[in-house]
């Protein structure tokens, strides 16, 4: 589950401690999803194509919340394919809000280059929801 108080949490594979990123605003609640589950914010994967079975060879990151997040440095700059739940977002190759930057819609799966963010390049991305 998300964590009491946290606008952002991340699992760095199923059954893994959930970590709190982003403390959630006084004026708004957390998040209550598994993570990670069909309803997690976003799942990024290190192998592709989306749906393969290379794809589950590797290791997967979900992210429940809303804002901005980074890709944990050992993981950095090695995803492949994605998943998003109920959120919409960005997907950045840098820092967020920098270029190469491209959205992606809610409830959809893709595999990287997605836009101009390339293959292995994903360092940060922005949930515009926590649903």
């Amino acid at each position: 589950m998300s964590l009491p108080g946290c606008a952002l949490t991340y699992a760095e594979h199923a059954g893994a401690q959930v970590t709190c990123l982003k403390a959630a605003p006084r004026t708004s609640t957390a998040a209550q999803q598994a993570v990670p589950a069909a309803t997690a914010g976003i799942c990024y994967y290190q192998h592709g194509p989306y749906g393969s079975a290379a794809m589950y060879n590797g290791w997967r990151a979900c992210v429940t919340g809303q804002g901005d997040g980074y890709v944990p440095p050992s993981l950095n700059d090695q995803a492949s394919a994605w998943v998003s739940g109920c959120t919409d977002g960005v997907w950045f190759s840098n820092q967020p809000w920098t270029d190469p930057a491209w959205n992606f819609p809610s409830y959809s799966t893709g595999n990287f280059p997605w836009g101009t963010v390339g293959y292995d390049t994903l360092s940060s991305f922005h949930l515009n929801r926590a649903c």
